[in-house]
């Protein structure tokens, strides 16, 4: 009967200790973890604006060379009319 209420008494301290264990260690990785979450998570959006931004400043620089193959064409053939003149 004795063994029986040291193996109780053994529980409620190893209870207590993996109480304070969990309150003192694990919380506040819990609380780190969730703010490289959210920081992880703030990342990806800032890396997708910037993708975003990217791919329409690259089609901004095409439509500009675009136009600009397009006013060269003009000018060459503008300077070929006068040429002949």
């Amino acid at each position: 009967m004795e063994w029986i209420q040291m193996a109780a008494e053994a529980t409620v301290v190893m209870s207590f200790v993996a109480g304070v264990v969990s309150k003192i260690a694990i919380s506040p990785l819990i609380n780190v973890m969730r703010s490289l979450q959210a920081s992880v998570d703030k990342l990806s959006e800032d890396l997708k604006e910037e993708r975003e931004l990217r791919v329409g400043l690259q089609l901004r620089m095409i439509a500009i060379e675009e136009r600009g193959k397009s006013n060269t064409h003009r000018l060459n053939k503008l300077e070929g009319v006068s040429d002949h003149e």
